[in-house]
Order: structure tokens, then sequence, then C-alpha cells
């Protein structure tokens, strides 16, 4: 299921954000709303321009590609996938302008995270000079590596649509950087350990709704995806194992968040 997440989702996206693009190219009909039975539009003077700040929890979902290479003949590399999942909290704020039902503007969030893997499986690769391609290296070693993520942001363009009624959607994209640990370690002999902080920046594209709940109180419900691209380590004092290895990490993600702003 994880493998599907980000593709899927992104699929999604594509499809709201031509949903949106027609919509907007669309004329919108004002609505007697004494006649449909429902709530009156907001004054214009409760339009979504101006400042907002607010605060969000969710979940994150990440995958970590880890690839190698050496030059050691025969080089016996290893890779792997881990999957990991935490819960992640934090701020954001922005600015909207407003253009008739269309609504757009920059927004920053910054967010820390219990993202923490370890996995004490590295698959021998194929061709490698490897004994058993395909299984884990045995680890008489004690071997094992690890990811964390401890924080996160981002800075992105927002884009959307005021459906009336106090509910925005909305597409977004931009830049996404975090702090990225990796640590290779072996527990015999003899024990080492060496550890790398990376700060990494990526894209990432989203979208969501939002819904204004009391005229300055914003609701919301969001989706992301990021990639933060490929983070490389060389081993030096890791141990046996790792020494003179470069490892490789890919690292993509998918959060579902919920927030609530103050709209200045």
């Amino acid at each position: 299921m994880t493998d599907c997440l980000g593709g899927c989702a992104m699929r999604k996206i594509l499809v709201g954000v031509g949903a949106l693009c027609a919509f907007v190219a669309t004329p919108v009909q004002a609505a007697d709303p004494a006649a449909m039975g429902g709530m009156p539009p907001f004054a214009p003077h409760l339009a979504w321009t101006g400042f907002y700040v607010g605060g969000q929890i969710g979940g994150v979902w990440s995958r970590d590609e880890l690839t190698e290479d050496t030059a050691f003949v025969p080089p016996s590399t290893g890779h792997a996938t881990t999957h990991s999942s935490a819960t992640v909290g934090g701020l954001y704020g922005g600015y909207n302008w407003q253009h008739g039902n269309l609504v757009f503007g920059p927004e920053i969030e910054f967010e820390g995270r219990t993202l923490d893997e370890t996995s004490t499986c590295l698959v021998q690769d194929s061709g490698a000079g490897n004994v058993s391609p395909g299984s884990c290296f045995p680890n008489v070693q004690g071997y094992s590596f690890r990811t964390e993520i401890p924080w996160q942001g981002s800075l992105r363009g927002r884009i959307g649509v005021d459906w009336g009624n106090g509910l925005l959607a909305y597409a977004s994209g931009g830049v996404a950087f975090a702090d990225i640990k990796t640590t290779y370690s072996q527990s015999t002999g003899p024990a080492a350990s060496q550890s790398f902080s990376q700060q990494r920046s990526g894209y990432t594209i989203g979208g969501g709704l939002e819904l204004r709940f009391q005229p300055r109180w914003v609701g919301r419900l969001e989706y992301s995806y990021t990639d933060f691209g490929t983070v490389s380590t060389t081993a030096t004092s890791a141990g046996a194992f790792w020494n003179g290895y470069t490892n490789r990490h890919a690292i993509t993600q998918d959060a579902v968040r919920l927030g609530v702003s103050y709209l200045f």
C-alpha cells in the first residue's frame, strides 16, 4: 500500500487541479441563497484576502531507498527499502490575495516530527561478488543503518477557488527543506558507529480544503507529497562492514494534516 500511496495520491491531485482549472475558466453565477436554502455567502469584508497563521497536526509516511557503491573489487554492494510513519505537527502562515473567486498567495510552514527508522537487513546486490544475491547480508557483525528526520519545513505557493459559504479548495507546490540524519553501525568486531547530518532541500506538491467555521477561524484538511532527492554519505569510521562504501538514500514522503488558522 505504501508503494502506491505517493503515485495514487499524485494522480488524484492532478485530477483535482484539472477540475480546479475548469472551474476557474467558467464564470461563476451568483445563486440566490434564500432559494438554495443554505447559508448566505460571506460579506465582502470577510473575503480571503489577508495574513493568516495557524497550527497543524497529522501523520507522515516515508520511503527510503538505499543503494551503495564502492571502489572495492569485488564490490559486494547492497540495497534496501525501508518504510516508516510518524506524527507531525507545527506552525504555518501566509498571505492570501483574492481576485473574484480565485485565491492565491505564498505560505511557509515549519514542523517537528518523530520520523525514525532502523534496519538490520541490507540486501545483497546481484553481480557484485555476493554469495547470496537477493538475501540480507549475514549479520555476524551486528550491522544496522538508521534514518531520522527531526524537523522539516516548506515554502509554497497556493492557488485555489472560493466556492462560497466559506469553502476554499486549493493546490500548492514549492520548496521543502529538512534535517536528515543517517547512522551506520556495527556491534561486534569491533563495535563502531558513524552519523551524518545534512540539511536537504527538495520539492513538495499537494492540495486541500479549507472551511471558515467562524468569520476569521479557518479549518484545514491537506495532503502533500515531498521528494528530497538523494542524500549521499561515505562511511569512514562506522566499522568494517560500512567503511569505504558510499550510501545513497532516496527519500520521499506522503503526509496528511489537519490545521486551524486565524485570518487577520
